[in-house]
């Protein structure tokens, strides 16, 4: 087994007990943590998806997306200011180059941003040059919460839906 294999499974176990010991701030925090490290994948939502699966009331499924969705997006957040300090060190034409580039793209950014959000594909790609190209906070803000947030609940379903299959099974009779 690879270090960095190894690394991974140690902080996935240092997660599962931070969630087992703070539950929703837990899941803030560990969403918050693995979401503002650029190119590198922590994968919360593994955690997120075992996490609800155990859960049965409906109104702590919802905050648990809530508290998840809100983490990654600050963590997202901050993948963006490292992308907008960049610029310090990049010379003039640079930047007036990639103000046009994104001049030419405004009205699709904040699509592509909602969709980069909603997949667990790296996204820091795409948000680094966002951040750098000093694109709208706000505007930004908004499209990676609603991304992650929905990626959360697809996730949150998911992990009932498994969690029903394998554990509440009704037999039908042959």
């Amino acid at each position: 087994m690879s270090l960095s294999v190894r690394v991974q499974m140690s902080m996935l176990d240092v997660f599962k007990s931070i969630i087992e010991t703070y539950s929703l701030t837990g899941i803030f925090v560990i969403s918050l943590v693995s979401n503002a490290i650029p190119y590198m994948t922590i994968p919360y939502l593994l955690l997120v998806i075992v996490y609800s699966a155990t859960v049965t009331n409906p109104l702590f499924k919802i905050l648990i997306i809530f508290f998840s969705g809100l983490g990654a997006s600050l963590g997202k957040v901050i993948v963006y200011i490292y992308g907008y300090s960049i610029r310090y060190v990049l010379s003039e034409e640079t930047k007036n180059r990639m103000s046009k580039f994104i001049d030419i793209f405004k009205r699709s950014t904040f699509i592509a941003i909602l969709a980069f959000s909603m997949t667990p594909l790296p996204d820091d790609i795409l948000y680094i040059p966002i951040g750098l190209l000093k694109y709208d906070l706000k505007r930004y803000f908004t499209a990676v919460f609603i991304g992650k947030t929905m990626l959360t609940a697809l996730a949150t379903y998911y992990g009932s839906v498994v969690h029903k299959a394998l554990f509440e099974q009704t037999l039908i009779p042959l």
